[in-house]
């Protein structure tokens, strides 16, 4: 993914590996990690990623701490993130 959007590996910060145990009880070790900014509806920031060598059926996962920093209620069903704003509700399709 990361050749697809333009990020040379030369971007991976290389450490201690990560374990991460997937589906089908696969377990493979991250590469590294990068820092990558991201824009999901008016939220931008910047994020990092642990990288893997593998073709999964994702690109990429927000985990728990991304969405509890911005309270967003992700819906695997509807395919979308919904975050609040003020008290009023609004997202990403």
């Amino acid at each position: 993914m990361l050749e697809v959007i333009g990020i040379p590996q030369s971007r991976i910060q290389r450490h201690f590996a990560t374990v991460i145990h997937g589906v089908g009880k696969m377990i493979q070790q991250t590469l590294g990690t990068v820092q990558l900014r991201i824009q999901v509806g008016v939220l931008d920031d910047i994020h990092v990623f642990d990288v893997l060598d593998s073709i999964p059926s994702y690109h990429l996962l927000l985990g728990r701490p991304w969405l509890h920093k911005y309270e967003a209620i992700p819906s695997s069903f509807h395919q979308c993130v919904k975050f609040w704003r003020g008290k009023q509700p609004f997202g990403s399709n």
